[in-house]
């Protein structure tokens, strides 16, 4: 069984009420894996991450600087 976490602010993080929701194999019913039950203050917590995430250094670069860092992601994946 797999267990997913919430990816927020550059870490891996279980939902803030500690529950999880199971998810199940439609053939035969099985646990596939276990989930974070995400409620609001999980939500708030990914915006705002995301809010300071967009006011850093990828924010002030230029287009042509953050093609150059994906096209180099994707050769280092080939």
């Amino acid at each position: 069984m797999i267990s997913v976490r919430n990816y927020i602010g550059g870490a891996f993080v279980g939902s803030d009420s500690g529950q999880v929701l199971e998810d199940l194999c439609p053939a035969d019913g099985s646990v596939i894996a276990e989930i974070p039950r995400s409620g609001s203050r999980d939500v708030d917590a990914a915006a705002a991450a995301a809010t300071a995430a967009l006011r850093g250094p990828w924010s002030q670069s230029t287009v042509e600087e953050r093609a150059r860092l994906l096209e180099s992601i994707a050769d280092a994946i080939e």
